[in-house]
């Protein structure tokens, strides 16, 4: 099927499609169908690669143009780029599917309960169906803790990645929370500050306008006026 070219201004009216749309520098073809793209990919962009050259050459690619050794090697890593993912789960009921093999054997184990990676740590029977869940596991028998927590004050310190980051999450929101009752404390002084100054005549009553109010307050402010 011959592809479709596209402007610039409707590639930004994709939304959800984008993944249909080559990005590769020069090309603008669009597909219907995620199959085609793929197809594409392989035939117009990689197949007529010459020699030793295996570089993704995808707009934006966190790779910036740093070649691979190998074809097979590119062609796996474009599956980043249009979304395919071959590797599909044959379990029943489950819709899982990825785009290595690898990723999908290392699912598989949660189907069949399978964890060949046993921590090395001496007298540890612990065991993980990945060796990337067992090396953090492994730093929680070691003194050292690498990740820092980089928030001026705070020295907590964690054996992983995730674990840290949960921990500037819980930052975030604590933060958020005071910055609301500073907030909600300095709204309330200056609510009080205007309330008293119209009570006492020094502002007028039109200083209520555009201000939120309970009717009690707004109501008990008229009955001081017409006193």
């Amino acid at each position: 099927m011959s592809p479709k070219t596209i402007s610039p201004e409707e590639q930004d009216e994709l939304g959800n499609e984008r993944r249909q749309l080559c990005r590769w520098i020069d090309c603008s073809a669009f597909y219907d169908q995620q199959e085609e793209l793929v197809r594409h990919i392989e035939k117009t962009h990689i197949d007529q690669r010459t020699g030793e050259d295996f570089t993704c050459f995808w707009a934006g690619c966190t790779r910036r143009f740093k070649p691979f050794n190998a074809r097979y090697k590119l062609l796996i890593h474009m599956r980043v780029h249009s979304g395919e993912k071959p590797n599909k789960c044959m379990f029943e009921g489950c819709n899982k599917a990825f785009s290595r093999l690898e990723n999908l054997k290392i699912h598989l184990r949660s189907h069949t309960g399978e964890r060949p990676y046993l921590c090395q740590h001496a007298g540890c029977q612990k065991a993980f169906s990945n060796s990337s869940d067992r090396a953090k596991h492994q730093r929680t028998h070691q003194d050292t803790k690498p990740y820092a927590c980089q928030i001026p004050g705070c020295c907590k310190r964690y054996t992983d990645p995730s674990s840290l980051r949960k921990h500037v999450k819980a930052h975030t929101v604590k933060e958020q929370q005071l910055r609301n009752k500073a907030q909600h404390a300095l709204d309330g002084k200056w609510a009080k500050a205007i309330t008293n100054d119209i009570i006492n005549g020094t502002r007028p009553c039109d200083m209520l306008t555009g201000i939120v109010y309970s009717a009690s307050l707004y109501h008990a402010i008229r009955r001081s006026h017409e006193r």
